[in-house]
């Protein structure tokens, strides 16, 4: 369980309003009591078409600038990028919550800015429950909410009073100083466990198309790579894996695109979880001639793609394969 602002929710000026607040010609606090005024006249389940219909009579804006102004309104609301994609993970092993003293209208941007429905399994706000941390009462609710029990849970919280709350009904709970603490303190408290390795993997191009790997069961889009075997050279692993994951045995290595350090957590059904440090080295790579065999036993699971270069941008799950992706552009 996952407090909202100061943990998930970095601090960030709130420029998006300044400027809205600029071109009505009102102070920052009059637009902010504006556009929350409107949220909270549509009320549960705040929706957005609503909110935009009574923006627009209030201000006499048309309807795309209204949709400007609501993009702009939490543009600030960015999730930490370790904590999300930790989050992410998490499920479906564990079950998820957010639990955050804030107003009922705060609903309107978890869900339409940062779509929090689709990492947890509860978003608890204070302000439509009557009830705020730290009263046990929100606590409990939360465990209901989840199906747990208090023993059962984590919780982190940037204010003290918060943590000891949460302590007080039971759950293990830290308060939030820097996300490499709470991931390091997390970590511990579901026994997962160290491993480090060295791989290696190719950004294979061909024209303006990028060759990737589906992984449907876990809805995966990534780069082929692997383990670099004893007496086995970068170049060759990054051959090799391209080869067995994806068939293409005559691809060849064109650049050298050096080594990045990639840390990830996995979470299987069984057994423990995984705390992973993986020194990558990545490699740019074209075909000889596009012949194909058989896919090595094991990796049939990954489906061979070619994406034109913009939609591999913006299908590659991982963060850090992207940045090879952008790497590769540049050679």
């Amino acid at each position: 369980m996952f407090d909202i602002g100061g943990v998930l929710l970095p601090e960030r000026t709130a420029l998006g309003r300044m400027r809205w607040a600029a071109r009505l010609d009102v102070e920052a606090d009059q637009f902010n009591e504006l556009v929350w005024g409107a949220i909270n006249t549509v009320g549960l389940p705040y929706e957005i078409d609503d909110v935009a219909s009574v923006l627009r009579a209030d201000t006499g804006l048309d309807a795309p600038d209204v949709a400007l102004l609501l993009a702009d309104f939490n543009e600030h609301w960015v999730l930490e990028d370790r904590l999300e994609e930790f989050l992410g993970r998490l499920r479906p092993r564990y079950r998820t919550g957010i639990l955050t003293n804030a107003p009922a209208g705060v609903r309107f941007a978890t869900t339409h800015r940062l779509a929090l429905d689709r990492l947890v399994n509860a978003v608890v706000i204070s302000g439509e429950e009557g009830v705020e941390k730290p009263d046990e009462r929100i606590y409990r609710l939360m465990t209901d909410r989840l199906g747990v029990d208090a023993e059962q849970c984590v919780f982190i919280d940037d204010r003290l009073d918060n943590v000891e709350g949460a302590r007080a009904v039971g759950m293990s709970a830290l308060e939030f100083v820097s996300v490499g603490d709470t991931l390091a303190w997390l970590r511990r408290e579901l026994q997962m466990i160290e491993t480090q390795y060295a791989a290696a993997g190719g950004v294979v191009i061909e024209g303006d198309e990028v060759l990737v790997l589906r992984r449907p069961e876990r809805d995966e889009i990534r780069l082929p790579k692997g383990h670099i075997e004893a007496n086995e050279s970068p170049a060759d692993t990054a051959v090799r894996e391209v080869g067995e994951e994806s068939g293409y045995v005559d691809a060849v290595v064109t650049a050298d695109l050096g080594i990045q350090v990639s840390e990830f957590d996995a979470f299987p059904d069984a057994g423990p979880g995984w705390h992973v440090t993986r020194d990558e080295h990545y490699y740019r790579m074209r075909l000889r001639t596009g012949r194909r065999r058989a896919q090595s036993a094991g990796d049939e699971k990954f489906t061979p793609v070619w994406l034109p270069v913009e939609e591999a941008r913006a299908a590659l799950t991982f963060p850090i394969e992207r940045r090879w992706l952008e790497r590769a552009l540049t050679v």
